[in-house]
């Protein structure tokens, strides 16, 4: 379920303690191989978190709800249904641009899928304005003077600013425009 390196390793020495001790295992906070499956399981759940709120959807013209982003462990499958309750009424995509994983859901059923080419995404025409408009508000509601980029970047780290839409219109408080996407 995660994107680090050795992860197969660290389940199966997990699993192994549990069929060795059963139920006891997990709470063995000695044990090297329940405290590495621990620390996976919190940083998989972490950035689970921290997606449910920093994931942007975009309309596309075919009227599918469209998002991308790159995490650093394969969680698309566990977005999938807190997004699928927030917006039961509309079809979406996430994609996971790192692994070339979707996320879909039909109005009706979710499924993931790998996706071995390209994808092109067309947006609506109206995404464009509704971005301008967002940056407008941000633009608004910002006090210049107290501007703090060290803790805006503490709340949200840089990495994830990459795929948001409205970083485009912000060159000042994001880093590059729109020409960097």
């Amino acid at each position: 379920c995660a994107g680090l390196a050795g992860r197969g390793d660290i389940a199966f020495g997990y699993v192994r303690e549990l069929l060795r001790h059963g139920r006891d295992a997990r709470d063995m906070l000695a044990c090297p191989a329940v405290i590495d499956f621990r620390e996976l399981v919190q940083k998989v759940n972490l950035e689970v978190h921290r997606f449910k709120g920093f994931l942007r959807f975009q309309e596309t013209a075919a009227g599918v709800f469209y998002a991308r982003y790159e995490p650093d462990q394969d969680i698309t499958a566990l977005l999938l249904p807190r997004f699928r309750a927030r917006y039961n009424n509309e079809k979406f995509l996430i994609h996971d641009i790192r692994r070339n994983v979707l996320g879909i859901y039909d109005g009706k059923n979710t499924y993931t899928r790998g996706y071995d080419k390209e994808l092109k995404v067309y947006l609506a025409e109206t995404e464009e304005s509704f971005q301008r408009m967002f940056a407008l508000y941000y633009r608004s509601v910002n006090i210049e003077a107290r501007k703090n980029l060290r803790q805006m970047f503490s709340y949200m780290p840089r990495r994830y600013h990459k795929h948001l839409p409205e970083r485009a219109f912000h060159p000042s408080d994001f880093g590059k425009g729109p020409e960097s996407r």
